[in-house]
């Protein structure tokens, strides 16, 4: 890749540009007003269904139950009186019970035959009659019907029943409320033979004294006939019902919304910018409705929108450029005067020195002293040391700028070579920070570039080393694990104030309170692009005034190579 045609200035300290993905906000889902139509008028027609289904099956139901109610009051007043309460209250006290549950007593088998006439008569109605035990809370069955007729299992004769163990108290017992009154019951109940209703009627003698009660169990499946008659009606009526409404809203829907799609569909055109689509249908009619008069405004409006938009546009498209003409002159002017000021700060110190150390050999050669001399040497080397290092960083930034930084992973020893680094790194006994290294190592082979990485770790002790004081201990750890090798560098340093952390990796970018420190701001704008060229990642932790800590995480390539200590 061949870098762009620019000054050195214009691409010295161009920073990567960050694109900001705005999530693009998900559309609701399109429902058609015809479809909200249907769906309206479905749910509203379904409601008026129900409506009415509700009303007659009420009062079907209720007239049902009132049906069977009079019919039940009709037969049990009949039977009741037709039963001799003296003979009744005999047979109670002088008859004897068979071991069948029946008895011989003729009175028994009159009594019974009339009950079983009268279920003859009227075939809902199972009968029988009963009297109150001494004990309170108990009767004593006297006959049913069930006897003659043997459709189901009825009462025995002299049968007791306790009424308060079985149903809780005789207060609310229907056959305790049967002994004083006539009474029905409200609710039905069901058992093995079907759903009932209950009434009783108190057995009088001559005297008028009530000697006992006749009970009358109606069969209630006569209710669940008309209700499920109901349900069976009108279901099959409402299939029909709504397919026809649901058609006929659907054609009525489809002629109300048609010119309505037509302006919708032209409109998105209009939104996209295309102006030749015009909202006004082609319908010519006696009689104009809003639908005719709303795309005849619109039209009027397009017109209008469509010059105005185009002044804009022309306007707009000139505010850009001057703005863009504005914004590269800024930078220029910033991205120079950063240049000046580097190239000034840094090349000026070891200018000074070499000029001066050649100075004072040039002149004073023949009287210094050789471990003065050289002492001057070194000085020279360190200065040169310095602006070639200088220098080569400026070369890596372009490079990593123009996307051609070479990145050749070779299988390598990292253990080995961090400890290398670190003896490289470590300063002389007590006149500067301590370095600290530690390993956890799990025999992992390492794939890296050996160049970059070296880069990385060099840029990020010297950082520590520089910015820690003398007598600190600067912590680098190497971790390897599920093919990820972590490299951690923390000092005890000044730490890195909060408004600078967000523009740390930044070309030529240095923290407010590193002034007294030099520096170019490259290192670790490169440090960066070359963990990224490993496709790792570089972050770091900070607080101002207790140091820094920063962390490479580098997948490992699988790849080995011929190893290199």
């Amino acid at each position: 890749m061949s870098r762009p045609n620019m000054s050195p200035l214009q691409w010295f300290g161009r920073q990567p540009h960050t694109v900001t993905v705005t999530p693009t906000p998900k559309k609701p889902k399109f429902i058609s007003l015809r479809t909200k139509l249907l769906v309206g008028c479905s749910l509203a027609f379904a409601a008026v269904w129900a409506g009415v289904f509700y009303r007659a099956y009420s009062l079907a139901t209720e007239q049902a139950i009132s049906h069977i109610k009079d019919d039940l009051a009709s037969t049990l007043t009949a039977a009741a009186n037709q039963v001799n309460g003296d003979t009744f209250l005999s047979l109670y006290r002088e008859g004897k019970r068979r071991e069948d549950g029946y008895s011989n007593d003729l009175r028994y088998w009159q009594h019974v035959r009339w009950l079983a006439t009268v279920e003859s008569i009227e075939p809902r109605a199972f009968t029988y009659t009963y009297v109150a035990a001494p004990e309170p809370g108990a009767i004593f069955f006297i006959g049913s019907g069930s006897a003659i007729n043997h459709r189901i299992d009825g009462a025995k004769f002299l049968q007791y029943y306790d009424v308060e163990a079985e149903e809780g108290s005789t207060e609310g017992s229907i056959l305790y409320q049967g002994l004083s009154s006539q009474t029905i019951s409200t609710e039905s109940f069901t058992d093995q033979w079907g759903t009932w209703i209950s009434g009783v009627a108190p057995i009088t003698n001559l005297q008028g004294e009530k000697v006992g009660a006749l009970g009358v169990d109606f069969r209630f499946d006569e209710v669940r006939k008309v209700q499920q008659a109901i349900r069976h009606q009108f279901l099959i009526s409402f299939i029909p019902t709504y397919g026809i409404i649901f058609v006929l809203v659907y054609i009525l829907s489809g002629e109300l919304t048609k010119h309505l799609t037509k302006l919708t569909e032209s409109a998105e055109f209009i939104g996209a910018g295309n102006y030749e689509q015009g909202l006004s249908y082609s319908r010519q009619s006696r009689f104009p409705d809003e639908m005719d008069i709303l795309a005849k405004v619109f039209d009027l409006m397009i017109t209008s929108i469509r010059t105005r938009e185009q002044l804009i546009r022309e306007g707009k498209l000139v505010e850009n450029e001057m703005r863009h003409a504005l914004q590269v002159e800024k930078e220029l002017s910033e991205l120079k005067s950063r240049f000046v000021a580097m190239v000034s700060h840094e090349l000026r110190t070891p200018l000074t020195v070499i000029k001066t150390s050649t100075e004072l050999l040039e002149h004073y050669g023949q009287k210094i002293t050789e471990e003065k001399k050289q002492q001057y040497f070194c000085r020279m080397q360190t200065a040169i040391q310095n602006m070639t290092q200088l220098l080569e960083d400026v070369l890596v930034a372009n490079q990593a700028e123009a996307g051609q930084l070479e990145f050749n992973p070779i299988s390598l020893d990292l253990e080995q070579f961090c400890r290398e680094i670190t003896a490289e790194m470590q300063p002389e006994e007590g006149s500067s920070p301590v370095i600290t290294f530690t390993s956890q190592m799990n025999g992992e082979p390492a794939c890296v570039d050996k160049k970059l990485l070296r880069f990385i770790l060099i840029n990020l002790l010297s950082n520590a080393l520089k910015y820690s004081k003398t007598g600190q201990t600067i912590d680098f750890e190497l971790v390897c694990h599920k093919q990820i090798a972590t490299f951690t560098v923390r000092d005890r340093g000044i730490g890195i104030p909060p408004e600078d952390q967000p523009h740390l990796f930044k070309l030529f970018h240095r923290a407010g309170n590193v002034e007294a420190v030099q520096g170019t701001g490259l290192g670790l704008a490169i440090a960066q692009q070359c963990v990224l060229r490993h496709q790792g990642e570089i972050s770091f932790t900070s607080q101002l005034g207790e140091g820094t800590t920063f962390t490479v995480k580098i997948p490992l390539q699988k790849t080995q190579p011929v190893l290199l200590g």
